[in-house]
This record gives C-alpha cells, sequence and structure tokens, in this order.
C-alpha cells in the first residue's frame, strides 16, 4: 500500500498506512525477519510445515 501512494505522490507514515490498511481490511503478505538471530534448522522445519 505505501508504494502505490508513494507512486500516487502521497507521503504517509506508517501509523496512517496501518489505519487506512485495518480500515479496508487489507493485511500484509510479507513476513518479516529481524535479523536478530539466524534460521536454525528446528526454525526452518517449522517453516515448511506452516508454508
Amino acid at each position: 500500500m505505501s508504494f502505490e501512494l508513494k507512486e500516487q505522490g502521497i507521503r504517509a507514515s506508517r501509523p496512517r498506512i496501518a489505519r487506512l490498511m485495518r480500515k479496508y481490511q487489507i493485511q500484509s503478505i510479507v513476513r518479516k525477519n529481524t535479523g536478530s538471530r539466524p534460521l536454525t534448522p528446528t526454525m526452518a522445519s517449522r517453516w515448511q510445515r506452516i508454508t
């Protein structure tokens, strides 16, 4: 959503985008990896079962 708004020349903060997404019931499909810890083999096997 932020990409589309930016293409149209509309500036929007993260909280505003989050509010609009809630309003229109839009969910993000991108999973974040914070990079705080590496992916272990156990975590990778769990991830494969989820997806």
